[in-house]
C-alpha cells in the first residue's frame, strides 16, 4: 500500500492509497519520513471503530494505539471520519441510539453539534480531533475509499 499526502486544488487534504505486497514497509515510509508521528488505519464495525494497523512514532513522547479494541465513533478524528462517510440515514440512526457522553475536554455530546462537525468534515475532506477522548491527544484523519467512492476506512495521524 502506498500512501501519498497532498492538498488538492481546493486546499483539501487528500491521501491516495495504492495496494502493494508490503503493507508494513509502505506505512513505515509515511510515518518515518513524512511525519514521525503515529499513523494508524481504522475500519468501522457496526457502531464502533476498530484500529487495525499502526506505525508508532519513534519520538520519546508519542501516542501508541491499542489495536483491535472497539472504540466510540463519535470521539476523535478517525471515528468522525468514518461517521462522515456513512449515509445521512445511517448517521441519524446512529445518533438516535447513541448516548454521547464526554470523554475529554472537547467531546461532542449533542446530535446538532455532531451534524455540524460532520458537515464540515465532508466539506473539507478530512477530520480533526483535539482533546476529545481520555488521552487528551490530537489527530487528523482522511478517508480510505473503495472503488465506488464509499468510505472503507480511515487513515489517521495522532500526536500527544
Amino acid at each position: 500500500m502506498i500512501l501519498v499526502f497532498r492538498n488538492d486544488p481546493n486546499d483539501r487534504l487528500e491521501i491516495a492509497v495504492r495496494k502493494t505486497d508490503a503493507f508494513g514497509s509502505e506505512l513505515k515510509v509515511v510515518g518515518d519520513e513524512a511525519l514521525d508521528e503515529t499513523v494508524y488505519l481504522s475500519i468501522r464495525s457496526g457502531d464502533s471503530r476498530i484500529d487495525i494497523e499502526q506505525l508508532a512514532s519513534r519520538q520519546s513522547l508519542r501516542h501508541v494505539i491499542d489495536l483491535g479494541e472497539r472504540k466510540l465513533l463519535y470521539i476523535g478524528a478517525a471515528g468522525k471520519m468514518l461517521l462522515a462517510g456513512m449515509t445521512d440515514d445511517e448517521i441519524a440512526d446512529y445518533l438516535e441510539r447513541t448516548k454521547m457522553e464526554p470523554h475529554g475536554e472537547r467531546t461532542i455530546t449533542t446530535a446538532d453539534a455532531m451534524w455540524a462537525d460532520l458537515r464540515r468534515i465532508r466539506r473539507q475532506g478530512y477530520a480533526e480531533g483535539v482533546m476529545e477522548g481520555p488521552s487528551h491527544s490530537g489527530g487528523v484523519a482522511a478517508p480510505i475509499v473503495d472503488a465506488l467512492g464509499r468510505t472503507a476506512g480511515s487513515i489517521a495521524v495522532i500526536a500527544p
